[in-house]
């Protein structure tokens, strides 16, 4: 762990954890009501494996060996990437996918408000860059302070109509990999481009490595299942939950 990092930080970053896998997991079991697979569970027990994994590995500092080749991180970022890719791959994963209610998918960006906190403090204890914050060049605190506003006025009331949820899941994207450019970038690899001084190592230890093997994946899955769900025209229309989802299938099979 982080040394002189107070422990209420530490605590509301575990809590923006917990807070992601609950929306990831409430999101699947409405889709599940709907299509009657049988999926939350297992993807749980999955979920908490990888947290597990990628805790003791923080924690044990496997990953701040920074000059090995190819980089240990990798081991991190991948594997979620890969599933990300395989769901949005494969129609049946990616049809199941798009019964998650839109709603679910907008409150998750709000755990992103209690990460960029955490990021700031983390800056404080001289473990990230400025440059990586809301005071430097990161805006992702955007995205979790709008999320809000789509998730209840688009999403649940629809009064914002279906290209502006889109266009603003785009432009998280945007936000997103801005500052995943900015992290990598910043981290003491060979190819650091940024923060020299105060450099990225947060991201190395427990329970921190958890932000790009957990939380920034699923930030970006739901932002691409969003924009799946909102750039296909067959689609049911925006729904606030399964019950919901499950009547108007029912109404329209």
């Amino acid at each position: 762990m982080l040394p002189e990092l107070p422990w209420y930080i530490t605590a509301l970053f575990i809590l923006s954890v917990l807070g992601t896998l609950y929306f990831l997991v409430t999101g699947i079991w409405q889709s599940q009501q709907i299509s009657g697979k049988k999926v939350v569970v297992p993807f749980a027990v999955a979920a908490l494996l990888w947290l597990a994994l990628q805790s003791v590995l923080g924690y044990t500092g496997f990953y701040r060996h920074y000059n090995s080749i190819p980089p240990r991180f990798l081991m991190a970022v991948l594997p979620p990437l890969a599933v990300i890719a395989g769901v949005l791959l494969y129609k049946p994963a990616l049809h199941f996918v798009k019964n998650i209610p839109l709603a679910t998918l907008t409150w998750l960006h709000t755990m992103r408000i209690l990460v960029e906190i955490v990021l700031y403090y983390c800056f404080l204890q001289s473990a990230i860059p400025q440059i990586m914050t809301f005071g430097g060049r990161n805006f992702d605190i955007i995205a979790g302070l709008t999320a809000p506003l789509i998730a209840y006025f688009g999403a649940q009331k629809g009064i914002l109509q279906k290209r502006h949820i889109l266009l603003w899941n785009i432009i998280c994207v945007g936000l997103l990999l801005n500052v995943v450019i900015t992290g990598v970038l910043s981290a003491p690899f060979p190819f650091q481009q940024f923060g020299f001084s105060q450099p990225n190592i947060a991201v190395f230890y427990f329970p921190f490595t958890l932000l790009p093997a957990f939380i920034v994946p699923a930030v970006l899955f739901c932002h691409l299942a969003a924009i799946a769900k909102l750039t296909d025209k067959g689609s049911l229309p925006v729904l606030t939950n399964s019950a919901d989802a499950a009547s108007s299938a029912a109404s329209t099979g």
